[in-house]
């Protein structure tokens, strides 16, 4: 018979791990805070709050098709960050980079945190929110680069 002291431990630990919003719903800060503001998206829906082309710090909610293969979905979302199209065929050809991408993308979204992601001659520094599904993906493409397994290479950049 476990003990009161264990399941309360046990329960910290699950909200600890527990998403911010526990709707399923996304969301991100703009840094430094204030002046910043709180973008909050849909359920399945990626938040990005970083730097647009003039530094100023903008909020956005961006829907990925979940029926995407986990690295055109990852390409999809890279270039949501950057703003700047990212097609699988690059992410294969900078697999170490892409897959540094991955870890930092996956530590902002669970430290809630402000990240640079850098691909290519593109960088960005946002605070990132992932729904499971993007989670889930990321993991399987950061499989897939490691492995050389490619989905499908001529997938279009999205942008």
């Amino acid at each position: 018979m476990r003990s009161l002291a264990h399941n309360a431990v046990v329960l910290i630990l699950l909200c600890a791990a527990a998403p911010l919003a526990t709707d399923g719903q996304t969301n991100c800060t703009c840094q430094p805070s204030p002046p910043g503001g709180t973008t909050k998206c849909r359920r399945g829906q990626v938040a990005i709050c970083g730097a647009d082309s003039r530094g100023v710090c903008e909020g956005e909610c961006d829907s990925i098709s979940e029926s995407l293969a986990p690295v055109p979905y990852y390409a999809d979302l890279l270039s949501a960050i950057l703003l700047h199209p990212v097609s699988v065929k690059q992410l294969y050809a900078n697999t170490a980079v892409a897959k540094q991408d991955i870890r930092d993308i996956e530590s902002a979204n669970k430290t809630n945190k402000t990240v640079t992601i850098r691909f290519g001659d593109f960088k960005r520094t946002a605070s990132i929110s992932l729904p499971e599904i993007a989670l889930s993906k990321l993991r399987s493409a950061y499989e897939a680069l490691d492995k050389g397994q490619a989905d499908i290479v001529d997938h279009p950049p999205k942008l």
